[in-house]
């Protein structure tokens, strides 16, 4: 999307709303990444307060519960798909299961860090 934006022209001032194809929870997502690695990976959900109390220090506790809280009511209300990529590319947007499969190897061991 970036590069067609900018090297079309046609696009100034205008922002838009990018999303996937379907509306994905985070344990669906890492459920993907762990079918493209081949192997099970566990979601582990994490309460809010117990978020915000490890995140405290290191971002302050009004920053860590205006993160956490806007993360929880997005799990709780996910956003919907929209057409812009399609629109603007001309094709389907990628499904999250085959970005997984193609960039698997960046979450095998020893290749991030």
């Amino acid at each position: 999307m970036a590069a067609r934006v900018l090297l079309d022209g046609g696009h100034p001032g205008v922002s838009y709303e990018l999303t996937g194809p379907a509306a994905l929870t985070r344990r669906d997502r890492v459920a993907q990444l762990g079918a493209a690695l081949g192997r099970e990976l566990r979601y582990i959900d994490l309460p809010l307060s117990e978020a915000v109390d490890h995140y405290a220090p290191s971002m302050g506790r009004e920053a860590a519960a205006w993160y956490f809280g806007d993360l929880q009511a997005l799990a709780e209300h996910p956003r919907r798909p929209v057409p812009t990529v399609s629109k603007v590319l001309g094709r389907p947007a990628t499904t999250f299961a085959d970005w997984a499969r193609r960039h698997a190897d960046l979450f095998r061991p020893g290749q991030i860090g």
